[in-house]
């Protein structure tokens, strides 16, 4: 019969194009359809599972491409929990400056970062990332350095002064 092999491991891979490409649609599609209970174990699974086995910036970006779809539906539904997810990304950002003394994608890495910060973070847990920042290799901080300063310090934030009023409330 058709449709059983249609969801089978083998034809996913073949979809995706790798295994890498096919663990990350059948973990979105996990999450897509998981309810907000389930999503709130993340943190959990990232501290005790992702944690200590990365090390490289290619896992690190892999990682973001899991979990970077989620934040949008988190935002709406359980906004803390992306406070607690952003976070975890900068332990991961951490612990991979610690082991890569270069990085050839630092500037999608704060690409990212930044995006985070204006579309959903705003200035919350400031002082926690500015910590983080601060351990950071020097090029690092200084294409971070408006996460770590005041976001109405940032030429372009002007726009979010409301983006975490959900969270902080």
């Amino acid at each position: 019969m058709f449709v059983p092999s249609l969801f089978s491991i083998g034809t996913i891979h073949q979809v995706a194009g790798s295994k890498a490409g096919g663990l990350m649609a059948l973990l979105h599609a996990y999450w897509q359809h998981s309810n907000i209970g389930t999503l709130s174990a993340m943190t959990q699974w990232i501290r005790s599972q992702v944690r200590p086995i990365i090390q490289t910036e290619n896992q690190f970006i892999y990682f973001c491409h899991l979990v970077g779809p989620l934040f949008q539906r988190v935002h709406t539904e359980k906004p803390r929990l992306v406070v607690e997810l952003v976070m975890e990304i900068y332990s991961l950002l951490q612990i991979i400056d610690q082991h890569n003394p270069f990085m050839s994608h630092a500037d999608l890495i704060c690409d990212l970062l930044y995006h985070i910060k204006y579309s959903y973070m705003g200035d919350v847990n400031k002082d926690e990332i500015e910590k983080i920042v601060s351990k950071l290799q020097p090029t690092l901080q200084t294409r971070l350095r408006y996460l770590a300063s005041g976001s109405s310090d940032h030429p372009s934030a002007g726009h979010l002064s409301t983006s975490m009023s959900l969270v902080t409330q």
